[in-house]
């Protein structure tokens, strides 16, 4: 059994000032149940005090063993190089990089990040959240970013003075936090999303046909660089869809809160055509299908789906149209049903 540390040594670990040695023995304590609880709990108060009104639940277990690992890894390879280590904290966002939430990490031990104040090259680095599974991704300005299913986002080690960005493919929802003089751009493959503080959802799928932007709080300016020389400003409540087809953009007006829904594993579709539908139905159950006739290109659905089972979800969709599912070799064949 490892023992607990006692207040001050995990503390000296937390603000940095612990040796190696005291921070081996602070990590394997966090690697069990206990040290597990203790940083949720912390974290949890951290990220009420910085944003209360954005808490989100994280009931999944925790892989620990592997987590301990990397960590022991990179303090090692971070010995080799002789170089600080940094960790997340409030106190501390100027120094950290970014520190990466897994939905699959309840407790979740605090993830190192390297910073050489001699490096001339800004490192990138990417995230990619497997299908089945949602991140969450907090950067070293307080700025938190939610990331679906399928999703990738490749951000800097460290933002620069003029402005902080990153590229994203899949979707995701955006806490930026406010600052004027640094604007926080998202780029993607066909526009890119400038803010100086607000809250916002992306989609951008590579695989679909549009890319939709709406915009819940503050303002946001869409940019086009290889197709409009103009600045489109979105106000709250209002939709932004590109139709990558057509080059053409529409901008009208929805519901606020509604666009992050599928952290919560909520599934909205909205006249939305069946090949599409089963591409998010394929992100977020982790399951692959495959449509066996045109004839049933043509239904479309609208439907909502509260963090129902993937069962119940064909279930209902069945109702709604006549078409089957037949699992074969790992692939759900969809075809119209025969009456």
């Amino acid at each position: 059994m490892n023992k607990r540390p006692d207040e001050q040594q995990i503390n000296d670990f937390l603000q940095n000032t612990a040796n190696s040695e005291e921070a081996r023995i602070v990590l394997k304590w966090l690697a069990t149940s206990e040290g597990q609880d203790y940083v949720s709990s912390r974290f949890d108060k951290d990220q009420s005090e910085a944003n209360p009104e954005a808490e989100f639940l994280i009931d999944h277990p925790v892989p620990s063993l592997q987590m301990y690992r990397n960590i022991e890894a990179k303090i090692q390879k971070y010995e080799r190089k002789q170089l600080r280590l940094t960790t997340f904290r409030k106190s501390w966002m100027k120094v950290a990089a970014v520190i990466v939430i897994p939905l699959l990490i309840a407790a979740g031990v605090m993830f190192w990040t390297e910073h050489s104040k001699t490096q001339k090259t800004i490192a990138w680095q990417e995230i990619y959240v497997p299908c089945g599974e949602k991140y969450q991704v907090v950067f070293q300005d307080g700025t938190r970013v939610l990331l679906n299913s399928d999703t990738r986002l490749k951000y800097p080690a460290i933002f620069n003075d003029r402005f902080r960005q990153v590229f994203l493919s899949g979707e995701a929802y955006f806490y930026v936090h406010k600052n004027p003089d640094q604007p926080f751009l998202v780029h993607t493959r066909d526009l890119t999303v400038k803010v100086t503080g607000t809250s916002f959802n992306v989609k951008a799928y590579t695989d679909e046909n549009r890319v939709t932007t709406i915009l819940d709080k503050g303002r946001i300016s869409l940019l086009f660089p290889n197709i409009h020389h103009q600045e489109y400003v979105l106000k709250p409540g209002q939709q932004a869809v590109f139709a990558r087809a057509t080059r053409s953009l529409s901008i009208d007006s929805v519901k606020t809160g509604e666009s992050a829904v599928w952290w919560n594993n909520v599934l909205v579709f909205n006249d939305t055509s069946l090949p599409q539908l089963l591409r998010t139905l394929e992100r977020h159950y982790k399951v692959k299908f495959k449509i066996m006739n045109s004839e049933i290109l043509k239904y479309t659905y609208t439907i909502r789906f509260d963090n129902e089972s993937f069962d119940s979800v064909l279930a209902q969709l069945k109702e709604i149209t006549p078409i089957q599912c037949v699992m074969k070799k790992g692939v759900i064949e969809v075809s119209k049903r025969k009456h």
